[in-house]
């Protein structure tokens, strides 16, 4: 009996055991269903995540480096822009003339079109193209004045050896571009006949004056743009005038020393025949430093005595280009019935073409200071001759 009863305690006890082990089974199974299902419902959803995490970081790294690089873009811009407008500027103090951006306009060849914002009269843009060639090519470095003076010189020849100054212009400017100028940096260079003749200083009028005689047409010009000779700014502070302000208008004459046959005469009003009957006044100016005349002046006396390398107004009449005489010529003003004593001096002319802002031919301090006159309340300016000179000088010198 006792052992029955063992056998089936133990029976009963691995029945239990069996029901325990399928009971635990099947709640493990149930725990596992019921778990898998929440790891694997989460899964995605925390990889979800840290994949739009990262995509979310990436966009905003993107966009912050994007935000750094417009920044630097615009900073870079901003200063390109702020250098290019010094650049301008310091061009504009020196009247300099800004250079072509070369890398946004190609170096085409030129032709009638692009030439006729020079033309003074029809058909010079053909004859320029004709001389020049049609794969012509302004040098980039030359400025536009020096452009606009070579191409009329070499359209139309009105003196012997304009054409020739128009090629030298053009040559030098070329070689500049190319650095054939390397180590002259501070010194001039002569040009003849399209080749550089020498290195040096700026010439004085007299070495000038030798130059032109043996070499005419030659220039000369400095490597260094910034030494461009420039004209004495001249304003207008005339005197005022009665009668309508014809009081303070003058006529004037010009001679070479030694040649009194050949005399330009300039009325008070004169009318250039050459420039479309344009109109000068002639008038006694005190705030002009020099005499600047029509070119007129030139036609009647010829070529020899004039520099070849232009100036250009800093004062009245800019932007207009002047013409300075290298030698001494001979000025006399007068009214409607007397002359004062001939004087010499070194002037200068208004180019052939020298824009509406120019009305006045002025007779400076140059001329001036060599002359004595009077002036009484109410009355014009009144030039003494010689005779008068000497009684005004006893006159002064008995004044306490």
């Amino acid at each position: 009996l006792k052992k029955l009863f063992t056998t089936a305690q133990n029976a009963d006890i691995t029945e239990e055991n069996t029901v325990q082990s399928a009971d635990i089974a099947q709640e493990n199974t149930v725990q596992s269903a019921s778990i898998d299902p929440i790891i694997n419902s989460r899964e995605p959803e925390l990889s979800t995540n840290i994949l739009t995490s990262a995509s979310d970081q990436s966009e905003t790294n993107d966009v912050q480096d994007t935000s750094i690089i417009v920044q630097d873009t615009m900073a870079q811009d901003a200063s390109t822009i702020t250098q290019d407008l010094t650049i301008i500027s310091t061009l504009d103090a020196l009247h300099l003339d800004a250079p072509i951006a070369t890398s946004t306009i190609s170096n085409l060849p030129e032709t009638v079109e692009s030439h006729l914002a020079y033309e003074e009269e029809p058909g010079q843009a053909q004859r320029f193209l004709a001389r020049v060639g049609n794969n012509f090519r302004w040098p980039s470095s030359m400025p536009e004045r020096f452009r606009r003076n070579s191409f009329r010189k070499i359209a139309d020849v009105e003196f012997e050896f304009d054409d020739e100054i128009g090629f030298n212009f053009i040559f030098f400017y070329n070689a500049l571009d190319k650095g054939e100028f390397a180590g002259h940096e501070n010194e001039w260079v002569t040009v003849h006949n399209q080749k550089v003749i020498e290195y040096g200083q700026e010439y004085t009028d007299d070495q000038l004056n030798y130059i032109l005689e043996t070499m005419p047409g030659a220039i000369q010009l400095p490597v260094d743009q910034t030494r461009l000779p420039r004209s004495k700014p001249a304003k207008m502070v005339i005197g005022q005038r009665t009668n309508n302000g014809d009081d303070y208008k003058i006529r004037v004459r010009v001679r070479r020393p030694g040649e009194n046959n050949l005399i330009a005469l300039l009325p008070q009003d004169f009318y250039d025949t050459k420039n479309k009957n344009k109109k000068y006044t002639c008038v006694v100016d005190t705030g002009a430093p020099q005499t600047i005349l029509p070119y007129h002046v030139k036609r009647v006396l010829g070529r020899m005595g004039w520099s070849t390398v232009r100036l250009t107004a800093g004062g009245y009449g800019a932007p207009a280009e002047q013409i300075r005489a290298s030698k001494s010529l001979e000025v006399s003003i007068g009214d409607d019935n007397n002359w004062t004593k001939w004087v010499r001096a070194k002037f200068l002319l208004w180019e052939e073409c020298p824009g509406n802002q120019v009305e006045y031919a002025l007779v400076g301090n140059d001329v001036t200071d060599q002359l004595a006159y009077v002036h009484e309340p109410g009355n014009p300016l009144k030039f003494l001759d010689i005779v008068d000179e000497a009684r005004l000088t006893a006159f002064l010198n008995g004044c306490s």
